[in-house]
């Protein structure tokens, strides 16, 4: 059993894609609500009615929940009672500065702050990973224009208490944002999985849906429909037009802010920076119980088995199978695209949770990219895993490179920069030192 607690603006999306996949290969029974993105919690933060639960069930338990929800830990007990618990956490003012922009139509927190001392979505910008955990001093609305010391000392004296210890004690397994490398390596060691199953979507495979960079480009790319004008002169008609995405703005959280507004923003956000604080020096000790060393070692593993990986989905997604690829690239020649199918699904947002028109029917989504049995589908999977492995473990040429997605208007969100297997390659083409190129994604020598 698996409760994973997706907090806001935390990269808590894209984690969320390797609990859904982990439901999907291992065929778990989920646990949602038939909410709006299957949230978990009513509007004062309280979980969702029994009858609300999709699928209902009268009796027994889940395995698995990966939506938005609130720490209760009363039904946890009741649904879910021998559940690992699992969060994440980011920097308070990476978090803030993120959310005001997220739920504020892209203002910065100057623009926010001048404007307003009430925010309708406080409980989902201020303080709320604390909202969510059940921390009272964070149910109530946030005055922003309140005296900073007031603020400051009516959440020094928060009763935190049993978050705290949650963190401490190891019951709740707190990742971190800004160590997500990191964290997924601590997550596999913890839950005992393999390196597939830490695999998470992002570039060069795709974009990540809530970035800022990513919204914007979707704002201000769009199809200009056609038109018909009749005048004296006669019909003239103009075709429709495909407008290029419109290159996104520098996000508020690159700005430097004056440090006055950070301070603020930090005092406002009390209760989650002490979470956070808790939460980053449970961390550390988890890394020096893993090893330094070690540790390193195994992030750089992590990196180069998500960039293998990651080559196959494009090449395999070429419209052909991975023949030129391993033409140029020979290192890749003991993968094929059969085997890597379920977890591109997964790395392209392919999957999505839809409710049945049977409010019965378990959610959980099925293998469409398999027909295998379970039995026979996780073999496969640990094949694939063991190929992936001894590729890399076995390489005497890792070299670093930029993988970039083909995408209209050339979106450079789509690159990413990493290093895979090249073995004896040696022809390399044009200034860009280009090692392989097709027309859905490009190697380029760093």
């Amino acid at each position: 059993q698996l409760f994973f607690l997706k907090t806001t603006k935390t990269g808590g999306s894209s984690l969320r894609e390797l609990f859904i996949r982990f439901a999907l290969f291992e065929d778990k029974r989920i646990l949602r609500s038939n909410l709006p993105g299957g949230i978990l919690f009513s509007p004062n933060g309280s979980w969702v009615h029994q009858h609300q639960l999709w699928p209902p069930k009268q009796s027994g338990t889940y395995d698995i929940a990966f939506d938005h929800s609130t720490l209760d830990p009363e039904k946890l007990a009741r649904y879910m009672p021998n559940a690992t618990w699992v969060t994440v956490s980011r920097d308070p003012l990476q978090r803030i500065i993120s959310a005001i922009a997220f739920f504020h139509n892209e203002a910065t927190p100057q623009q926010l702050l001048r404007t307003t001392c009430r925010d309708s979505n406080h409980h989902r910008v201020w303080n709320s990973v604390a909202w969510q955990l059940f921390v009272d001093e964070a149910r109530s609305r946030l005055n922003l224009c309140e005296k900073l010391e007031v603020l400051r000392s009516k959440f020094d004296a928060a009763n935190m208490s049993h978050v705290i210890s949650f963190v401490e004690s190891g019951q709740l397994f707190v990742m971190l944002t800004d160590h997500m490398d990191e964290s997924r390596v601590l997550l596999r060691s913890r839950l005992c999985w393999r390196w597939l199953d830490v695999l998470m979507p992002g570039p060069p495979i795709s974009a990540n849906e809530q970035d800022h960079n990513v919204r914007m480009a979707h704002k201000f790319s769009h199809s200009r429909a056609g038109s018909v004008r009749t005048s004296r002169k006669g019909t003239s008609r103009t075709p429709a037009k495909t407008v290029a995405p419109r290159r996104a703005s520098k996000h508020a959280a690159a700005e430097q802010l004056p440090p006055n507004v950070a301070k603020k923003l930090l005092t406002l956000n009390g209760l989650d920076v002490r979470f956070h604080d808790a939460a980053k020096k449970k961390f550390d000790e988890y890394a020096v119980r893993y090893g330094a060393a070690r540790l390193t070692a195994d992030v750089t593993f992590l990196r180069r088995f998500q960039a293998a990986v990651s080559v196959m989905c494009l090449a395999c997604n070429s419209g052909t199978d991975h023949k030129a690829l391993v033409q140029k690239l020979p290192a890749f020649r003991p993968m094929n695209c059969s085997e890597v199918a379920c977890i591109c699904d997964v790395l392209m947002y392919k999957i999505r949770l839809e409710r049945p028109a049977n409010r019965n029917a378990n959610p959980t989504p099925r293998r469409k990219c398999s027909t295998q049995s379970l039995s026979d589908f996780n073999a496969a999977q640990d094949s694939l895993e063991h190929t992936v492995v001894s590729m890399i473990s076995n390489c005497s040429s890792m070299h670093n490179v930029t993988i970039c997605k083909r995408s209209r208007g050339g979106d450079p969100s789509l690159c990413a920069k990493s290093e895979i297997c090249l073995g004896n390659v040696t022809s390399v083409q044009g200034p860009k030192k280009t090692i392989f190129q097709n027309p859905n994604f490009s190697i380029f020598l760093r």
